[in-house]
């Protein structure tokens, strides 16, 4: 089971400024320009992201977080051209975030996830 000792977290993100929103706005758009051209950086991608399935779907939450950065963000914008400082997102949390997620996941309560799927 994790713990906060395991995982202590600050109160902020001192990163999320606008100069973050400007990388990832325009690394989003580096993204999008690369397109199926480069099969093999897709299959790479792909299979990451089929990585990080497995882990989440095993309950290997610890592992899952260790593939993040400690400057990171989780986005899941609703809209394809959605600029996060003006639109809802599904989800949009930083590096603090997610390890409160995972914690609060080995805590029991987490009630949306019980019984786990």
């Amino acid at each position: 089971m994790l713990s906060l000792k395991e995982y202590p977290t600050s109160k902020v993100s001192t990163y999320i400024n606008d100069e973050f929103y400007a990388r990832i706005l325009a690394s989003r758009a580096a993204v999008r320009n690369l397109g199926p051209s480069d099969p093999a950086l897709r299959e790479k991608a792909e299979n990451f992201l089929f990585y990080e399935a497995r882990l989440i779907d095993d309950g290997r939450h610890s592992e899952w977080l260790d593939l993040f950065a400690e400057e990171c963000l989780y986005w899941a914008p609703s809209d394809d051209n959605a600029d996060p400082r003006r639109c809802v997102n599904i989800a949009f949390d930083d590096r603090r975030r997610l390890e409160e997620r995972v914690v609060r996941l080995h805590t029991g309560y987490a009630h949306n996830q019980l019984p786990e799927r």
